[in-house]
């Protein structure tokens, strides 16, 4: 939080984004920085509303996580942190598990925690469910087929190596994100 509050608006975060490039009705990393930096402030009265914005179409799920913005930034700060801070607010405390951004950020956990590793096959059924994946996956996944590309189904997944020491280190892992995110909230 007191690293947000150093933006001096500049934009340079704004003119590195791969997204922005792709997609000019994405929010943009500066104004996701903004949003944080205001539902974090304990006097914002308006923060719930905010984030219901934040996590419609074009806004916080589409960042891809290149970091560009936060190496851009002429103030070093951590605007990644800021993003995961609102995702993290839209899934644990707003309870706006209903988009496909959160529902594939926990997906992609949920995999990463009991296999420590992805399990493709399911990955856009638990993102988008059943109908929209068959109704918009099933010809790529036909030519996959095809070519014999398809990931394994998911009782083939098997756990990566080591994946009880792994386990311990993201479970550590969440929790001090966890607790971070909570400290920043006071």
């Amino acid at each position: 939080y007191d690293k947000a509050t150093d933006c001096i608006l500049c934009a340079s975060c704004v003119s590195e984004c791969s997204i922005l490039r792709a997609n000019k009705e994405y929010v943009s990393p500066a104004v996701l920085l903004k949003s944080y930096r205001m539902n974090v402030d304990s006097r914002d009265a308006i923060h719930g509303e905010r984030l219901a914005e934040l996590v419609k179409d074009h806004g916080v799920w589409d960042c891809t996580h290149c970091y560009r913005c936060q190496e851009s930034c002429v103030k070093s700060i951590p605007i990644m942190d800021a993003i995961h801070g609102i995702r993290e607010d839209a899934i644990e405390l707003r309870g706006m598990k209903d988009t496909s951004g959160s529902k594939h950020a926990e997906a992609f956990m949920s995999d990463i925690e009991k296999k420590g590793k992805l399990v493709e096959a399911t990955l856009p059924i638990r993102t988008n469910g059943v109908v929209w994946t068959l109704q918009n996956l099933l010809p790529m996944a036909v030519k996959m087929i095809m070519k014999r590309r398809t990931p394994p189904p998911p009782p083939l997944v098997k756990s990566a190596k080591g994946i009880k020491i792994f386990r311990e280190m993201f479970r550590e892992m969440t929790e001090h994100v966890r607790q971070d995110h909570k400290s920043h909230k006071k």
